[in-house]
């Protein structure tokens, strides 16, 4: 169990900085969708004074 054990923690060892880097963005992308996700909710959450009302038609 031990030579097991050790085997495990020499690949994360020797792989946790790459595998780090190829996390980082990911995570970053996943902060800015909850942003996005967040905002969104608010925006939902309390609707604009013109809803309902029709936009006016853009004349060429």
């Amino acid at each position: 169990m031990r030579v097991e054990s050790s085997f495990i923690r020499s690949l994360i060892d020797h792989h946790a900085e790459d595998l780090y880097q190829k996390l980082l963005p990911l995570a970053e992308l996943q902060r800015t969708n909850l942003e996005a996700n967040e905002k969104l909710m608010k925006e939902l959450a309390d609707p604009s004074s013109r809803l309902g009302i029709p936009r006016s038609k853009k004349q060429p």
